[in-house]
This record gives C-alpha cells, sequence and structure tokens, in this order.
C-alpha cells in the first residue's frame, strides 16, 4: 500500500524515511508501540520501497526495527524482497546492520536464501572480497554464528571452507582475520585443525604480526591439545631472527607466548620457562632484544612464566 499510516502523514512516501530523521522516529514509535493493524500497515507502506530504506542514512534504523517486531510472515516477505541484494547491503556502512538483523532474527530454513545469494559470489571471487570488507565481513560472522553446524547445508559449508583456505591471508588482514577467529569459536573440530594447519608454515611470522597473532590466540584457546603442542613446538623449533625469545621480545608475539603458558604440559612448560630465562639473564644473545621496547615486551612475558626479572 503507497498510503501512510502514521497519523498526519497520510501522504507520504516511504522514501521519504531514507533522510527525514523525525518521520522515521515517528514510524520506529508505532513499531515500538502500535496495534497489530498499524504495524502490518506500516510492514506494507515501507516495503513499497524497502531496498532504499534499507540503505538510507535515517531511515536503517527503521527497518531493523520493522525486522524485529514483524511477525513470521512479515518477516519473510521483507527478507524474500531483500535477499537477491545481499551482496549490495551487506557492504554498505548503513544496510549491513539490516542484514545482520535479518540473519539474528531468522533461522534454520529462511537462512537458506540468504546463504544461497553469498554462495553464488564464491566462484567469481567476490566473497573473499566480500569477507574482508570492513561491513561485509560482519554478515558472515553472523552466519557463522547462526548456522550451527548441525544443521549446515552444503553451501555453508563451501563458504566456511573457502575461509578456511584463506586462513594466511585472512589472518593478516584488518577485517578477514575476524572471520577466521569466528570460526574458531564457533566452527567444527576438523575446520579449527584445518585453520591451525594453515598457520603452521608461518607460525612465527603470524604471531608476531599485528593482526594475525590474535588469530594464533585463538587457536591457542580454541583448537584440540594435539593442535595446540604442535603451534607450541613449531614456536619452539624456528631460529632466529623469528625464535621463541625473539618472538616474546615482539609488541604482538609477547601476547602469544603468554598464551601459550596456559596450554603447556609440565615438561614442555620447564622448557620454555628455561629460555626464557637463559635470554632475560643473557639480552645480547638475542638482537631482537637490544631495542629498549623489544625488552619491555619480553620481560612481560617472562614475568608471566614466574621469572624474576634483573
Amino acid at each position: 500500500s503507497d498510503w501512510c499510516p502514521l497519523p498526519g502523514r497520510e501522504a507520504c512516501q516511504a522514501g521519504e524515511l531514507t533522510d527525514d530523521a523525525t518521520l522515521c522516529q515517528e514510524a520506529i514509535n508505532m513499531l515500538d508501540s502500535g496495534s497489530v493493524g498499524q504495524r502490518a500497515a506500516l510492514l506494507r507502506w515501507m516495503l513499497t520501497d524497502i531496498k532504499r530504506l534499507a540503505l538510507g542514512r535515517c531511515s536503517t534504523r527503521a527497518v531493523q526495527k520493522l525486522i524485529e517486531v514483524a511477525d513470521n510472515d512479515g518477516r519473510r516477505g521483507l527478507t524474500e524482497q531483500l535477499t537477491p541484494h545481499i551482496a549490495e547491503l551487506s557492504v554498505s556502512e548503513q544496510a549491513n546492520y539490516v542484514v545482520q538483523k535479518m540473519i539474528e532474527q531468522n533461522v534454520g530454513a529462511d537462512l537458506v536464501p540468504i546463504v544461497r545469494q553469498l554462495h553464488a559470489l564464491l566462484p567469481s571471487g567476490k566473497l573473499l572480497t566480500l569477507g574482508k570488507n570492513k561491513c561485509g565481513c560482519r554478515i558472515v560472522e553472523r552466519l557463522i554464528e547462526h548456522c550451527a553446524p548441525s544443521q549446515e547445508t552444503p553451501e555453508m559449508g563451501e563458504i566456511c571452507d573457502h575461509f578456511v583456505q584463506k586462513t594466511q591471508d585472512l589472518s593478516r588482514h584488518q577485517y578477514g582475520n575476524f572471520l577466521t577467529k569466528h570460526i574458531l569459536e564457533h566452527g567444527t573440530p576438523e575446520r579449527r585443525a584445518a585453520i591451525a594447519g594453515q598457520l603452521l608454515p608461518l607460525i612465527s611470522q603470524l604471531a608476531t604480526h599485528r593482526t594475525a597473532s590474535h588469530v594464533v590466540q585463538q587457536a591457542l584457546q580454541h583448537c584440540d591439545q594435539e593442535d595446540k603442542l604442535e603451534i607450541v613446538q613449531r614456536l619452539l623449533e624456528t631460529g632466529k631472527p623469528l625464535s621463541l625469545e625473539q618472538v616474546a621480545a615482539s609488541r604482538y608475539g609477547s601476547y602469544v607466548v603468554e598464551e601459550i603458558k596456559d596450554c603447556l604440559p609440565e615438561k614442555k612448560l620447564a622448557e620454555v620457562t628455561d629460555r626464557l630465562r637463559k635470554a632475560l639473564e643473557d639480552p645480547k644473545a638475542w638482537c631482537a632484544l637490544d631495542d629498549p621496547k623489544a625488552l619491555i615486551f619480553f620481560v612481560r612475558a617472562a614475568v608471566a612464566y614466574g621469572l624474576e626479572v634483573p
């Protein structure tokens, strides 16, 4: 219906919500406290220009509220209209919040059309681009959170596997790293193990990287014990210029070295502690420790192992 149900606004077009903050607030108020009939009328009116409203500076808030309060049929109707535009909406500063709300409010089979739209981006490489986008990565994160592995569709599985295969690249990306961390937190044991396997060849480089170090920490928190110990062993075996001691002496690597303490068996804990103690006693033996800031980072990690600072 083109008729606006807001009192005194009967002649307004839905598109006017995009930049009219007052009109938008009136719509939100009706959605919050209006009758079932008023909400239904407002839904019909907003659906006449719903994509534009999702992208609008002001109206995006009204669309999010509409998704929250709509009944199941109304929410499905809204989702059906917006789903063909998911790729565009997902990277919008405004509309990405609408897509996130769609994912949060829908469950199971209702998420399948959204997943299929994103899966269609896979062959062209646009899915990876979306995953590295400031707004787009949030959409994939919400899907990972709300698509339970036990109910996972083949398309969602392929999306997750694609991002697992790109672990080394994503881990070092300012937005893509969030996807890898989300799969570690919410994914299957098999995908966690696969991510650990992707991290291992470059583990010392990643452990000292600004964003990838957080991924390594997440792997040490969520992977099974065998994978955790394999990560630790690789850190122990790596020599200069990225030995364990030099990782501990880096701004970001020092946090990784602190993290591994909680997953070490007694014998391995003693080995790591002994190496840190020897390095602490003779800093000049490690070129990376010549930097005063590096010494500060190293000391922080050493203190976590109960070592006394000279």
